[in-house]
């Protein structure tokens, strides 16, 4: 079984052969919720391409009135992670910095689990 789900693993670009990164994207309004999830994550694919999955709702989709996305960077082990971090976090000072999307709240955790 070890083996079977390590080479599962392997094929789909999951740990341990690679490095996730999982974004959260909470906002009050649904609305604007899809609406920049899905420009973030452009934004994001634009810089690091099919690295990006997403953007997706959780398997808990609202919490505290506050609807969720999630977007999912996979990160190959050979990338530089600070690489991938810099332009995430270049990119989370840009979208912030648009007046529409000031409200929305970013939450990045780095290899979730």
């Amino acid at each position: 079984m070890y083996n079977e789900e390590l080479a599962e693993r392997k094929q789909f670009n999951y740990p341990p052969f690679t490095r996730l990164i999982f974004i959260n994207i909470k906002h009050k309004d649904a609305d604007l919720l899809n609406v920049a999830s899905q420009k973030f994550a452009n934004i994001l694919k634009g810089q690091l391409g099919g690295r990006v999955l997403g953007p997706e709702q959780p398997l808990v989709s609202r919490v505290r009135n506050y609807y969720i996305k999630q977007v999912i960077i996979k990160s190959d082990k050979n990338t530089s992670i600070q690489k991938v971090k810099s332009i995430l976090k270049d990119t989370i000072i840009q979208f912030q910095s648009e007046k529409e999307y000031r409200a929305v709240n970013i939450q990045v955790d780095v290899d979730p689990y």
